[in-house]
């Protein structure tokens, strides 16, 4: 019987909380660049394995712990930026060359440990491409799970990986989207075939992947463009609004918005937005403010010095098309900017997007994308959005931000206060308050009685439980919210018992008392206060609670397996373990016996006379093999048993 009490810190999983939902966007990995919203501001700061280009996947935990992201190439990289050991992601099996089109990561509603990874893969030519169909160098969506109990938690690909091949004439386009299915727990990975006449959806749902959904759109959907040499070029994002009602598909003639059934995974039509094309511009991107009225398209160009806007905004509450495009208001322009790579919200309610700068290294030809900027108050109307160019340098040219869930950030217009945990156990340990949302870059805590604290994410101590209170203050607003720890009771004291000994068709029971509320895991991976067991070995459990205390207590199980008595012997002995892998056995005996050990020629190994009780049998000088063991009991009568030393 062995007890002990732990103290610690107890990871609390994804919950259903908006707040937590939140936290799995909290990291970006771009290029070679990865960002950090934990903190306020995000720094970027490099990375060796940067995020594949373009649309890198990324996810991080309920806590905002990163888990792992799409690197370069085919690989997938744990939470130390290391590869994974089974890290190249599915390939097309046509041998062709090939690079990533887009990637997206979805939850596995029915395990909260496995993660879809959902990749494109377009075909990758010099020119002139080999002799094949147009329709056979188009991209093809295949898929792979990662598990994160595999490599000590740190998580790895599961085989097998399997290809998803649409049943409509053409495959995909490069990139793809994730929105909210309408039970709030399920997602619709989100693509449009290659004409741009059709938007496909895949439920993502307990049961697995389901079928595909295929809408008509009437062609008007094209996101990429390819030249005389039939090379695809991967140059546009399509993206859900906040609440995944709305999807945005950027051409080159309008912004088409579609509305989504979340329950059915069906796009029809909202509004086209026109655009005016201008040579050496491409409508690159599109993103919704956090309340979803306000959209704002980006701009790409190559030409020096620029000769269009880069970023605009119009706001979606205006009603027809015509009054739509009517609002349609420059946030951003500037004689060295290139253009915006891609935008997309963040936890913290801000629109993060790439730009290029001019005087920087390969900005006089082509796209190099190098900086980061920023939209501070998307909720707002024309330039009181207030863009914020260039805020920090990116490391390389990253064009593109990750393919997050924009349902993730649907209420980060709103301040949110979190703690590191939710409940501590015993009372006087620690968890680290933090905020987030509503554009907020300043916090004040205050804890009970107006008591200040000190820091932007202090670390408490409550004695009982407690609300703190959180005051965020940003360019756009001020916002308050509050955050509950409570303080938990450890387990009671409890003991399984002594170590027990069973005959073979015995069972033993063993309960955890005193512990109402509590919870409970045995080895045996039953949740209950008490397991039945027949079988030898070590048992443990641990009784446990949301606060992080935990008790354990562990007892052993010897079953007498040697053979049955002889007809009308008695009385009853027992020897365990056997087979014994070390040669030391130990014999039970009701009464005093002699004892006899002979080897399997019949030469007496061992020889003497035994009282009752427990009798040690030490056979590690002889060799490996089948003994024989007789007991002679005073009344005349024998048991014989047979022994194996391995």
């Amino acid at each position: 019987m062995k007890r002990l009490l732990l103290l610690g810190w107890l990871l609390i999983g994804a919950t259903a909380s908006v707040c937590a939902q939140q936290r799995q966007g909290a990291w970006w990995y771009m290029f070679n660049t990865a960002l950090n919203f934990n903190v306020s501001p995000p720094v970027p700061h490099t990375v060796y394995y940067g995020a594949g280009e373009p649309g890198p996947g990324t996810i991080s935990d309920a806590r905002g712990n990163l888990l792992f992201y799409c690197g370069s190439a085919e690989y997938v990289l744990n939470r130390n930026e290391q590869i994974m050991p089974s890290a190249l992601l599915p390939l097309p099996q046509s041998g062709m060359p090939t690079r990533r089109g887009g990637t997206v990561i979805v939850p596995d509603p029915a395990d909260e440990a496995r993660y879809y990874i959902f990749n494109t893969f377009i075909p990758w030519f010099p020119t002139p491409p080999p002799p094949t169909s147009r329709y056979e160098l188009v991209p093809q969506l295949h898929y792979g799970i990662v598990d994160m109990r595999l490599d000590s938690g740190r998580g790895d690909l599961v085989p097998p990986l399997a290809s998803l091949r649409p049943p409509v004439r053409d495959t995909i386009a490069p990139k793809l989207t994730v929105l909210l299915h309408a039970n709030n727990r399920d997602s619709w990975v989100v693509s449009v075939n290659y004409r741009g006449d059709s938007l496909l959806a895949w439920p993502v749902t307990a049961q697995g992947i389901g079928a595909l959904v295929a809408s008509p759109v009437g062609g008007r959907t094209r996101l990429f463009v390819e030249d005389s040499a039939r090379v695809i070029y991967n140059i546009r994002f399509i993206r859900g609004s906040p609440d995944s009602r709305v999807l945005s598909c950027p051409t080159d003639s309008a912004i088409e918005l579609y509305n989504f059934d979340r329950a059915t995974g069906r796009f029809t039509p909202r509004l086209s937005l026109p655009l005016h094309p201008v040579p050496n511009v491409v409508t690159r991107t599109a993103a919704f403010s956090p309340d979803g009225n306000k959209l704002y398209v980006g701009f790409l160009q190559d030409t020096v010095p620029p000769a269009h806007d880069a970023l605009v905004q119009y706001d979606l509450t205006a009603g027809s098309a015509a009054a739509v495009a009517a609002t349609r208001t420059v946030v951003l322009t500037h004689p060295d900017l290139l253009g915006v790579g891609d935008i997309q919200l963040a936890m913290d309610g801000r629109l993060y997007f790439t730009s290029g700068r001019r005087g920087g290294i390969g900005t006089t030809q082509g796209f190099f994308v190098n900086w980061l900027s920023r939209v501070n108050c998307p909720n707002q109307p024309g330039l009181a959005c207030q863009p914020e160019l260039w805020y920090d340098s990116l490391a390389g040219s990253a064009l593109s931000t990750p393919v997050l869930n924009q349902t993730l950030f649907r209420n980060a217009n709103i301040l949110q206060a979190q703690a590191s945990r939710a409940a501590v156990c015993p009372a006087g340990d620690t968890a680290r308050l933090t905020a987030f949302g509503a554009g907020a870059d300043q916090f004040a805590w205050t804890g009970p009685g107006g008591q200040v604290l000190p820091g932007a994410q202090p670390r408490v101590a409550p004695l009982t439980t407690t609300r703190y209170r959180v005051t965020g203050t940003g360019p756009c607003a001020t916002d308050t919210a509050s955050v509950v720890v409570r303080v938990l009771p450890p387990p009671a004291p409890f003991d399984l018992g002594p170590d027990v000994v069973l005959t073979t068709g015995q069972t033993a029971t063993f309960v955890v008392a005193g512990n109402a509320g509590q919870q409970f895991l045995w080895n045996t991976g039953d949740t209950t206060t008490s397991i039945t067991t027949d079988s030898a070995g070590v048992y443990w459990v641990r009784v446990f609670n949301a606060g992080g205390c935990e008790l354990t207590d562990t007892v052993r199980v010897e079953v007498v397996n040697g053979l049955a008595d002889a007809p009308g012997a008695m009385p009853r002995a027992g020897i365990w373990p056997n087979p014994s892998a070390d040669g030391r056995f130990t014999v039970r005996l009701p009464l005093p016996a002699e004892l006899v050990l002979t080897d399997a020629l019949g030469r007496v190994v061992a020889r003497q006379r035994t009282a009752a009780g427990d009798t040690p049998l030490d056979l590690r000088a002889q060799l490996a093999g089948v003994y024989v063991l007789r007991l002679a009991w005073p009344d005349g009568r024998a048991t014989v048993r047979r022994l194996v030393r391995w």
